[in-house]
């Protein structure tokens, strides 16, 4: 899979994504002339944006920003990262990621109101809206009124949430 990456509002480079069963790899090439320290980070409404890591200069192109980085999905998944967003941010320390007030909401009452209690995330992904809470097998389910319409994935309970037709 293939993002964009954004800096200060404009896009300057794409992320590759590998998904394998242990672990996510990132691939960022980036075009950006500066002396800042860069940091990727993975950005995913209702929760602490995700730091990949630092890009570093091609040593053959100048203006040219890379990273190669691998995190286990067991570390991702505690983070609330897994499934992955399509948001990718370069900040400098951080700086001008405000994601915690930008909730996805679906329009749906008792799905709403676990996103605004922290027990659920949305997101939106390859075009729908996605909800996530975590799920164990035994464990009592803050989504278990929509269990059986939910993917059960990486302690992760997935409900992929499209909209009724209104008016018929």
């Amino acid at each position: 899979m293939k993002y964009p990456v954004m800096y200060k509002d404009q896009t300057v480079g794409r992320v590759s994504i590998e998904e394998e069963t242990c672990r996510v790899s990132w691939d960022a090439v980036c075009h950006v002339d500066t002396a800042s320290v860069l940091r990727l980070y993975a950005v995913k409404s209702g929760l602490e944006p995700l730091r990949i890591g630092v890009l570093e200069p091609d040593a053959e192109h100048a203006g040219i920003l890379r990273l190669c980085r691998a995190i286990p999905r067991s570390e991702l998944q505690a983070a609330g990262y897994d499934p992955l967003p399509q948001s990718y941010v370069l900040s400098e320390n951080g700086q001008g990621l405000n994601v915690a007030s930008n909730k996805i909401h679906t329009g749906d009452a008792k799905l709403d109101a676990l996103i605004d209690r922290g027990q659920a995330s949305c997101d939106t992904m390859a075009g729908e809206t996605c909800v996530c809470v975590p799920f164990e097998w035994g464990e009592a389910c803050p989504m278990a009124f929509a269990l059986t319409a939910c993917k059960v994935q990486n302690g992760q309970a997935i409900l992929r949430y499209r909209k009724g037709k209104q008016g018929k």
